[in-house]
């Protein structure tokens, strides 16, 4: 008798994975999770070069910095409440140093492009739907960094919408 789980049958997937692949993995917790058990086969993978990311337009967003290669400069930075934070990155990027948080995300940001280039596998976690844009240009963002409210408009985004991001991107 089989109590307090449910057996689900093995499902083959259409691609395998290995040990020579290079993998990097972007977007949300999940991404994370599977990352770190991935580390811990001793897979060779970047996660969240950004940090964590929770919608498909940062996630999206995300991806096309990194292939663009674009360093970020000191005014792409935020300063709220004593500490500086990029919209664009998870608040593990924050700090009070504003040229520590600026090198931090181009350290990473380099270290993503450079392992891109061998990358040959790319796991995507776009999130929930639900996005946050900043009122004063309509950007979306990937972290609201505890900024009042009323900075941002919350929108969920439509399906057609998430795919025309993902054609472009």
């Amino acid at each position: 008798m089989q109590t307090f789980r449910t057996v689900m049958p093995k499902i083959e997937g259409s691609f395998e994975i290995s040990h020579s692949n290079q993998l990097i993995l972007i977007g949300s917790c999940f991404t994370e999770n599977i990352g770190d058990r991935l580390k811990r086969a001793k897979f060779s993978c970047l996660q969240n070069p950004f940090g964590i990311v929770f919608n498909p337009v940062s996630v999206a967003n995300t991806l096309n910095q990194i292939l663009e290669n674009r360093l970020y400069q000191e005014a792409d930075l935020v300063e709220i409440n004593g500490l500086w934070h990029s919209w664009d990155h998870h608040g593990s990027f924050s700090g009070t140093d504003k040229k520590e948080v600026l090198n931090k995300i181009n350290q990473s940001l380099t270290e993503a492009r450079l392992f891109l280039e061998k990358t040959d596998t790319l796991l995507v976690s776009l999130g929930t739907a639900w996005a946050f844009r900043k009122q004063s240009d309509q950007a979306f963002v990937a972290n609201c960094h505890k900024a009042p409210a009323n900075t941002f408009t919350r929108e969920r985004l439509s399906t057609q919408f998430i795919i025309r991001i993902w054609k472009i991107s």
